[in-house]
């Protein structure tokens, strides 16, 4: 099988830098170079599927005192998340509730809040007092629509868009906040549902520049901040999804 080649992209805090070998299983191995400085040699997979973000400084970093959204960083616990092995860090809400929160989901901006976020957006786009055509709303109802008169199976709900909301506050290529857009990463336009793995927030620029094409006609550029984006958020909506429930 042939070695995917990922030399000079980046994966969060690690940027391959050349091929290494094959190890357990026929898996590809690089050596990558981490944000602060440090070379190791890790499973590409893990590294391009988000399961492994850096060469471990990010999980041991203090981040005490430090603000994430509603969030501010208390203390670390001697405890470990079992799926991405970060440190999970006590937190105060600005609600004034304390949550637990793996320190990878905090920098990466995946948790901004003890749920209370998800719970108001929930409430509003489930009133009937004007504030249920929310763009949140609004896309669930057009979807809706497609599925009803279109044909088109959509998982996608108005909870997975207000998580998406809370994850990305941003757009995910150029970092601008304002006039922000879920989209598709495989376009709707070739029956592609929206739903975790395939949904990103765009501004209104890149979402009309991306259009309808396929991930492999979008430049190298381009291409790096939206798939490890939908990666992203297919992740967070995986592990955190009782939140919005």
């Amino acid at each position: 099988m042939p070695i995917k080649n990922i030399s000079g992209q980046t994966f969060q805090y690690l940027t391959a830098i050349k091929f290494v070998g094959t190890r357990k299983n026929q898996q590809a191995w690089w050596l990558f170079r981490c944000k602060c400085g440090v070379e190791k040699e890790l499973k590409s997979s893990n590294v391009v599927h988000g399961k492994t973000a850096s060469c471990g400084c990010i999980h041991r970093k203090d981040i005490s005192g430090e603000r994430f959204g509603r969030l501010i960083a208390i203390e670390s616990t001697s405890r470990r998340y079992k799926n991405i092995g970060s440190y999970i860090w006590r937190c105060k809400c600005d609600c004034g509730k304390e949550t637990e929160v793996p320190i990878a989901q905090l920098n990466y901006g995946q948790t901004k809040s003890c749920g209370c976020y998800a719970k108001e957006m929930f409430r509003i786009v489930n009133t009937t007092h004007g504030l249920s055509k929310t763009k949140e709303y609004r896309r669930f109802k057009a979807h809706k629509y497609r599925e009803k008169y279109f044909g088109v199976d959509t998982t996608w709900t108005p909870l997975m868009e207000i998580a998406l909301s809370e994850l990305f506050t941003e757009c995910v290529v150029c970092g601008s906040r304002d006039h922000l857009e879920t989209d598709h990463v495989f376009p709707k336009s070739k029956r592609y549902n929206l739903r975790p793995g395939n949904a990103i927030k765009l501004c209104r620029s890149h979402n009309r520049m991306k259009n309808n094409k396929m991930p492999n006609e979008l430049s190298k550029e381009m291409l790096n901040r939206i798939l490890p984006a939908a990666r992203s958020f297919k992740l967070y909506w995986s592990l955190y999804q009782d939140k919005y429930v």
